[in-house]
């Protein structure tokens, strides 16, 4: 299994550099009549991905070890990335006493390897890799701030605000490196478009679609259906988006782009995007309702 390789920073307390800390966190705040029951298990799926925060640095620091400038930066960005796990696992555990975290999150691991730590970007460069990194924290920021619109249990707005923030900030600072590597390796706008796409579809890969499975089939015997379980989580997920979210994903991407925000486009591309997000959920949910009559229909046959 992929180890974190920790670093030390002569003179320097790395955990005093993060924005907020765990211990900040008024679990009394927490409501259990406000709870959701559509997002616990989101929330439990987000809490297993969270948690790889090591391997997601170890990773970076390996494609970006010619870059020692950004080393402190990248150690700083695992521990916030890894307190959100933490923050995410207390919630579910407030809510489900039960959640087996440790044993959820050994199987999830087990199954689903990440990227391996050869110093080349599976992106195949340094600068694609810097696009995917901005990609995904513009999506996460948009994902916990959908969450805190959506819900009104009181803890779980406040997690999911500190996250949001964080995570806006993380796409801050790796917006700042991509420009910094463009002054000397250009990207063509095509290019640019083809990695952002690429890095959209994998929000339904095995790395979060699995997390997902082992979530909704704990304690079932169950086997891993990926288009399935895509299906259901996705029917969960996606609904938690107002267009409001879609137009601040684009405000952050649109930079890349090198293409202009606020403007006729950026309103239009949201008011696209959030109904494309509506069509897909559409599909999902009639994915989900023909498994469902074929068994039915299979039962009946049998009997």
């Amino acid at each position: 299994m992929q180890e974190f390789k920790e670093c030390t920073f002569e003179n320097t307390n790395l955990d005093s550099l993060k924005k907020w800390d765990i211990q900040e966190l008024n679990l009394t705040l927490f409501n259990r009549e406000q709870v959701s029951s559509d997002l616990v298990d989101v929330i439990k799926a987000t809490c297993l991905i969270e948690s790889r925060a090591d391997l997601y640095s170890s990773y970076l620091l390996s494609v970006f070890s010619s870059k020692n400038e950004w080393h402190k930066l990248i150690h700083i960005w695992n521990l916030e990335e890894r307190q959100h796990g933490q923050a995410l696992q207390k919630w579910s555990q407030l809510v489900d006493p039960d959640f087996n975290f440790e044993e959820l999150y050994k199987k999830y691991i087990e199954t689903v390897q990440y990227h391996s730590e050869t110093g080349v970007s599976v992106r195949g460069s340094i600068a694609n890799e810097l696009i995917a990194r901005c990609v995904i924290e513009a999506l996460a920021s948009a994902y916990y701030a959908a969450i805190r619109d959506r819900t009104s249990e009181p803890l779980l707005r406040d997690i999911c605000d500190r996250l949001s923030k964080d995570e806006a900030r993380h796409y801050g600072m790796f917006y700042k490196f991509l420009k910094e590597v463009q002054k000397t390796e250009k990207i063509n706008i095509f290019n640019k478009l083809l990695i952002l796409a690429k890095r959209v579809f994998e929000l339904e890969d095995d790395q979060i679609i699995y997390a997902s499975f082992c979530i909704s089939t704990h304690l079932k015997q169950q086997n891993y259906n990926k288009s399935r379980e895509g299906n259901t989580y996705i029917s969960k997920m996606y609904p938690l988006y107002e267009r409001k979210h879609i137009y601040y994903i684009l405000n952050l991407l649109l930079p890349i782009l090198e293409l202009p925000k606020h403007g006729r486009s950026h309103h239009l591309l949201s008011f696209l995007f959030y109904y494309l997000i509506k069509i897909r959920i559409f599909l999902s949910r009639l994915s989900l309702m023909n498994i469902t009559g074929n068994k039915i229909a299979h039962t009946e046959s049998n009997n």
